[in-house]
């Protein structure tokens, strides 16, 4: 396993699900999972999810893992940044949020990963709706909100807008309209 392992490093491999693991392998589910198990247990696989995993070997796992797991966690939805932690980013609020905050086309939840928190709250925004709202991040590798939908999406889901600085809201509109 611990070749395997290191012929996915070399491939840039280092997600993977339980369907993954058998079409790799020609073994029976119980076998699968055993092995699976001792694995996770040897410290050679981490268990990142129900049924998702990572490659524990070190330059296989991004520098920001928790944003790449976003399409793995919601693969059929629009998802990207948004709500508190596309407001810190912005410094349009000056707490640092202890979980990556998404919105989502697809059902909220939370996911508890190594990685840290993933929270998706679900909006109701169609495709059209974040056409030019939205914005690809090439450094973090996901979609992230313009300033005035995060503080919509952060108001429309009746969360918390007391720690926002309106002033820094605005200069933000107003960087963020100049950008694009």
């Amino acid at each position: 396993m611990y070749r395997f392992l290191r012929t996915l490093d070399c491939e840039r491999t280092w997600l993977f699900d339980f369907n993954d693991l058998r079409v790799w392998f020609d073994e029976s589910e119980q076998a699968i999972h055993k092995g699976l198990a001792r694995h996770i247990a040897d410290g050679l696989i981490v268990r990142v999810t129900r049924g998702l995993y990572a490659n524990a070997m070190p330059s296989s796992i991004p520098l920001h893992a928790g944003e790449a797991l976003v399409p793995y966690l919601r693969p059929l939805e629009i998802s990207y940044e948004s709500f508190e932690s596309s407001l810190s980013a912005y410094g349009i609020i000056s707490q640092i949020p202890m979980r990556l905050t998404m919105g989502t086309t697809g059902r909220s939840g939370e996911f508890f990963t190594p990685f840290g928190v993933i929270e998706f709250t679900h909006v109701s925004w169609s495709p059209a709706d974040l056409y030019g709202r939205i914005s690809w991040d090439e450094h973090r590798m996901l979609w992230a909100a313009s300033p005035g939908l995060a503080y919509t999406d952060l108001s429309r889901a009746r969360r918390n807008l007391h720690l926002v600085d309106l002033e820094e809201l605005k200069e933000a509109r107003r960087g963020y309209a100049q950008a694009i």
